[in-house]
């Protein structure tokens, strides 16, 4: 079967909500690199394991703000609206590890704010932004975790200067 091309972006724009019921999971959409097929499926089994035993943790920490939600999703008032939750996320977990306690950013609670905040209880002003699920972990040989080189993701003072080198 061969695809439309949708070339008015009105169309796409009115009718992109309707996508998400009609998605063919089983044809193939070709990738450039051969490992992300593989690499998105363990993650997705990490995600359902986390999720089919929600209930069996032990702690579940929910973060909040009151502050207003931001106009936009990314810049200006939304990195000041994260920007404290989720370096105090980080501290919170790293003084977990140190007690052989673990934890996971879940932030998919954010697109059911509303839910969780109702089955919870929370006042109006109280907006959940994600959930922590605590519990002690099954020993302490935790491996580092893949990552691109620092070089090719952060930069000092723009994109001549990765911030992996060393100073001229």
């Amino acid at each position: 079967m061969s695809a439309r091309v949708i070339t008015d972006i009105d169309e796409v724009l009115t009718t992109t909500r309707a996508v998400r019921r009609r998605m063919d999971f089983d044809r193939p959409v070709v990738r450039a690199d051969p490992q992300a097929q593989v690499r998105q499926a363990r993650v997705l089994r990490a995600v359902k394991y986390l999720v089919d035993h929600l209930d069996r943790v032990p702690v579940l920490v929910v973060l909040c703000s009151t502050k207003p939600l931001p106009q936009r999703p990314v810049g200006g008032t939304a990195s000041g609206y994260y920007g404290s939750i989720f370096p105090f996320a980080w501290s919170f977990q790293l003084a977990l590890r140190s007690r052989g306690l673990g934890s996971v950013l879940a932030t998919a609670l954010a697109h059911k704010a509303s839910g969780v905040q109702a089955v919870l209880g929370l006042p109006a002003e109280w907006r959940p932004i994600t959930l922590l699920p605590v519990a002690y972990t099954r020993g302490v040989d935790f491996r580092p975790a893949a990552r691109a080189d620092l070089a090719d993701v952060a930069f000092w003072n723009g994109p001549v200067e990765p911030a992996g080198s060393a100073p001229a």
